[in-house]
């Protein structure tokens, strides 16, 4: 309760070192303890959500976590995102949990970690690499229309997202641009059937662009930029499932986040990124007039994404003297 304390900024600063202390030296040794010895799901929740508080208490960081006293914490987080959660809502809690603790420390980065040794890279790969395992697996659950545990599924994938966009913008982005897994994760999230998932790992997406291209894993170039062109443009297509509880406020938040992330796209990708868009929006439209009622929401979304990167096509179309060959993209980026 030390943040409803009313005292002055001096016995504040106190308070919050004493804190940080108890956190270090007991709390989080007995949390820990606790954890290891929990024997059902409630207990371990409810001990969890205890030890993320204290976690915050401690200003404890991602390098804590993997290599410093807070060491079995963090591997009790990995166990928690590597267990096969099927229909058990209790599980798929303690995942997301697990996720959102493990985000937060990574926000909490110290001067001077962002030269952090092995380890701490390493258990970065493990935690995205289950953690893209649990967005697939909630994924399926959702596209197979199962009702057990998809609801705790898919808010578990929303939290596991945001350890994506959590990393990308931490002290240790710039080296894990390096590697390929926080990127795998923020991928799978940014296709998953349900808009609110991918919305959070948008955020992925662009502290990458703060990132030079050659100082990038070799993998996060052309290839990786049309499956995000390919996730972006399907999450874009107003369409009848009902993945998402309000269809139309999610397709229009998508659609609002992700512009930054399609001219992004479009920077790297350049002419490929307009002549994919018109190969789609002209196969689209073929198939509308075939009788595929279905295929006007593909093409409005082709249509979308190119217009969301409109003025950057007609600034390099001008630059180089030059109409855009494709006829369907010329009527679209001219009206």
């Amino acid at each position: 309760e030390l943040d409803a304390v009313d005292c002055a900024p001096r016995r504040r600063y106190d308070l919050e070192a004493r804190a940080r202390g108890v956190a270090r030296r007991a709390a989080l040794p007995a949390l820990s303890r606790a954890l290891a010895a929990a024997r059902d799901g409630d207990q371990a929740l409810l001990l969890l959500n205890c030890a993320k508080s204290w976690l915050g208490r401690a200003e404890a960081t991602l390098v804590d976590l993997v290599t410093g006293a807070d060491f079995e914490l963090g591997r009790f987080l990995e166990r928690c995102v590597s267990a096969e959660c099927g229909a058990d809502e209790l599980r798929w809690q303690l995942a997301g949990v697990a996720a959102v603790t493990f985000a937060e420390a990574c926000r909490r980065g110290r001067e001077g970690e962002d030269d952090a040794d092995g380890p701490a890279l390493a258990s970065c790969e493990r935690f995205c690499a289950r953690c893209r395992s649990l967005v697939d697996r909630s994924a399926e659950l959702t596209r197979s229309g199962t009702l057990d545990g998809e609801a705790a599924a898919s808010e578990c994938a929303k939290h596991v997202a945001s350890v994506a966009a959590a990393l990308s913008s931490s002290i240790h982005g710039a080296q894990l641009c390096l590697s390929f897994g926080v990127w795998e994760l923020a991928l799978a999230a940014t296709a998953h059937p349900r808009r609110s998932v991918g919305v959070v790992a948008l955020d992925a997406w662009l502290d990458l662009q703060d990132v030079p291209v050659d100082q990038r894993h070799a993998s996060l170039g052309a290839p990786t930029y049309r499956r995000v062109l390919d996730a972006l443009v399907a999450q874009c297509a107003a369409s009848r499932n009902d993945y998402d509880e309000d269809e139309a406020d999610a397709l229009h938040g998508f659609r609002e986040s992700s512009q930054d992330v399609l001219v992004a796209t479009y920077f790297l990708l350049r002419g490929e990124y307009s002549a994919t868009l018109g190969r789609a929006l002209g196969n689209a439209l073929q198939a509308v007039a075939a009788g595929d009622a279905a295929a006007v929401a593909l093409a409005e979304s082709a249509l979308f994404a190119l217009r969301a990167a409109k003025r950057e096509i007609l600034a390099d179309l001008a630059k180089a003297g030059k109409a855009a060959a494709d006829p369907a993209v010329r009527d679209a980026l001219e009206t």
